[in-house]
């Protein structure tokens, strides 16, 4: 007796495109027969050319993917028309797809949008689910959250996992809806049992957060376990981050390492500066070597606190050699993107000179950040400073005739040729270059700031007396003697 894949054989062999496409299908599938794409292709092909629609929607799927044929995106679109035009819903599809991805067709998100909601009128859950991100997006229509939660609760509610996921985080966020963490998790839940990933991390979350549900970091971990294992970066840190700092006892930490490894082989940046810091911390797992490695992955795709432990690594040499300019550069770049602890450190380098040229100024201006950033040890070297004497460099010429101070060579070459004390004596140049220290009230910095630049402010200092050459008395800061009531000139 004849098998029905014989009797299809002969059909198909006779010219009946449905036996034609179905035999193809065999082939496509390893169904009863070798798996064999060519002639599945062959086969396909064949009913497309019939006319047959479904037919032509796969051989344009073939052509797009490169399966059983050569990728040739032209003929992928030429198929795939043909088909959308007879009505097949999954045609009309895959044509806003390709229109929407430019790829065989000029890229046009209108018409892709156009497509899509043919598709999405006829009970396409796929299409409906599209058109649902295509308002979400505002891709080719104009964004409208609404239409965007009619059309992706329509497909939801035909099972579609990944509108399921769509609706529940569209509840978790109240976009369209009103925010409702309960009906959240309803369609988490939905989209979870379909071992749908993300919406499985989602869930987790949501349980570890307390949302919608009792907080359970059981129920959390069970949810953050299926969706590790099937690989997801975000559910595998999660689980990483829950052993490390919760009580699951001494072989916890592994545990935290073995998760965290997981998501920072992905390149999860989160979990290659918490991995670096479990090598760094943790003493049952010290390796100085492994936290730097991790770090510089980290911060080298700018994770602001993974910069900020680099420098702290440079700086106080852990497990690598000092290197102050190093510490420097990666505080600054933490510093940029306002890390307050990472301001803060970079205040103190520039206070100690540390990397970068001693500069008082420089070193404020970096505290200020950090306290405004609401760093508690910034606030209090603030304070320090206000409260604190300030150190500043003056540079002095003083003529000795008349005790009269200047800043530079050229205004007292300019003052001698008018002093008011005329001595018959050469004149003298006294100059000196000191530190002094000077407390300036908030008024006299405001003052000072408006006479002359921060780095050379004027500040009052102590200079010696001028001695009377006749009497040796102390003739004061004029000349004027009081022993001899002379003018202090020599005898």
């Amino acid at each position: 007796m004849p098998t029905p894949r014989f009797l299809l054989y002969l059909a198909a062999n006779f010219g009946n495109s449905n036996s034609q496409y179905n035999l193809g299908l065999l082939y496509c599938n390893g169904l009863g027969v070798v798996q064999d794409h060519e002639k599945a292709a062959m086969w396909i092909q064949r009913a497309a050319e019939q006319g047959h629609a479904a037919a032509q929607d796969h051989l344009g799927q073939m052509y797009r993917w490169g399966v059983g044929v050569n990728q040739d995106y032209t003929e992928a679109v030429k198929w795939t028309r043909l088909a959308a035009e007879q009505g097949s819903a999954e045609a009309q599809n895959h044509l806003g797809w390709m229109c929407h991805e430019g790829k065989g067709v000029p890229q046009d998100d209108p018409k892709a949008a156009m497509w899509t909601r043919l598709a999405a009128e006829q009970g396409y859950d796929a299409a409906q689910y599209r058109l649902g991100e295509i308002y979400r997006l505002g891709v080719g229509l104009p964004q409208d959250y609404t239409e965007a939660v009619k059309w992706t609760r329509l497909a939801a509610e035909q099972g579609h996992a990944e509108a399921q996921h769509q609706l529940g985080w569209m509840c978790h966020q109240g976009k369209g809806v009103p925010q409702d963490y309960k009906e959240a998790i309803r369609w988490y839940l939905r989209a979870a049992k379909q071992r749908h990933r993300i919406a499985q991390f989602h869930l987790g979350c949501m349980y570890a957060a307390g949302r919608g549900a009792p907080q359970s970091d059981d129920h959390a971990i069970r949810w953050y376990l299926q969706s590790a294992e099937q690989g997801y970066a975000d559910a595998q840190h999660n689980l990483g981050y829950i052993y490390n700092n919760g009580n699951y006892g001494p072989q916890a930490v592994h545990i935290a390492i073995k998760w965290y490894l997981l998501a920072a082989n992905q390149g999860h940046m989160l979990a290659q500066h918490n991995l670096s810091q479990v090598y760094l911390t943790n003493k049952d797992v010290h390796n100085f070597e492994q936290a730097f490695r991790w770090a510089l992955l980290s911060a080298e795709r700018d994770h602001a606190p993974a910069q900020f432990q680099l420098g702290q690594m440079y700086r106080q040499a852990l497990g690598i050699a000092q290197d102050y300019n190093e510490a420097v550069k990666w505080y600054r770049l933490s510093a940029d993107q306002g890390n307050a602890a990472a301001q803060c450190n970079l205040g103190f380098m520039y206070l100690k000179g540390h990397g970068v040229p001693k500069d008082i100024d420089q070193s404020k201006i970096w505290y200020q950040l950090a306290a405004k950033n609401g760093h508690e040890g910034a606030k209090k070297q603030i304070n320090y400073f206000r409260n604190t004497p300030q150190i500043q460099k003056v540079n002095d010429y003083c003529c000795w005739r008349c005790g009269a101070r200047f800043q530079d060579m050229m205004r007292h070459t300019l003052h001698e040729k008018n002093c008011p004390v005329l001595f018959s004596t050469p004149p003298a140049i006294y100059s000196r270059s000191t530190y002094v220290y000077v407390e300036l009230t908030p008024e006299q910095e405001i003052e000072n700031s408006r006479k002359v630049r921060r780095s050379e402010r004027a500040v009052p200092a102590q200079f010696p007396s001028i001695f009377c050459p006749k009497c040796k008395g102390d003739g004061g800061a004029t000349g004027n003697c009081p022993t001899c009531g002379g003018s202090g000139f020599p005898p």
